[in-house]
């Protein structure tokens, strides 16, 4: 058996990890995990999110190991990968951050809470009801993530765990259900909906 990171030991694991050998990815998480783990963590700044952006990595790396060429040594590409993942990492945060405080902005205006909003509870009904109605516009799945989200207070990741999905496809589900919802409701007055 070859010696880790030895030139030989990081063709084998090559070789085996395009023939789909999955001893080989174990093999290869055991000797770098903890090395991308410490690259992804200057970046993102938790233990946890830099376990997430490693176990990605390897998993990106199990998805493309049939064209799996690395020029150099194999703990460079996976260096350079947990840096990109990382930063993919923080860029989504940062957009499901702004995502986060525009849809509470917004459900805080759909909410009825008269003596915040300014109107009566009457009109105040009546808003939450066209927002209702906008809401039934959107696919179920959509729906249900912006349901859960509004109503159930979970985070998207809590949501994506839920749902067995990435989380960001619920963060893209979000997006549709706000834009969706902000432009159907763009011209509604009080008195408007029947």
């Amino acid at each position: 058996m070859p010696t880790v990171g030895t030139s030989e030991w990081e063709a084998s694991i090559i070789t085996r990890l395009q023939a789909s050998d999955e001893t080989a990815l174990r093999e290869l998480m055991q000797a770098y995990f903890d090395n991308v783990a410490d690259v992804a963590f200057r970046y993102v700044r938790t233990v946890d999110g830099a376990r997430d952006v490693a176990q990605d990595v390897f998993i990106r790396l199990w998805e493309r190991r049939l064209s799996l060429v690395p020029s150099g040594h194999i703990i460079h590409y996976l260096r350079r990968a947990a840096r990109n993942a990382a930063l993919d990492a923080l860029d989504r945060d940062a957009s499901a951050n702004r995502l986060a405080e525009s849809l509470q902005y917004e459900s805080d205006l759909i909410r009825p809470q008269a003596e915040n909003l300014g109107i009566s509870a009457v009109e105040a009904d009546e808003l939450h009801q066209a927002v209702r109605d906008a809401m039934r516009a959107l696919t179920p799945r959509v729906r249900e993530v912006a349901l859960l989200y509004l109503e159930q207070g979970l985070e998207p990741g809590e949501i994506a765990q839920l749902l067995g999905v990435a989380p960001r496809t619920v963060y893209n589900q979000l997006r549709t259900a706000m834009r969706t919802v902000g432009e159907t409701m763009s011209g509604w007055r009080p008195g408007s909906h029947s």
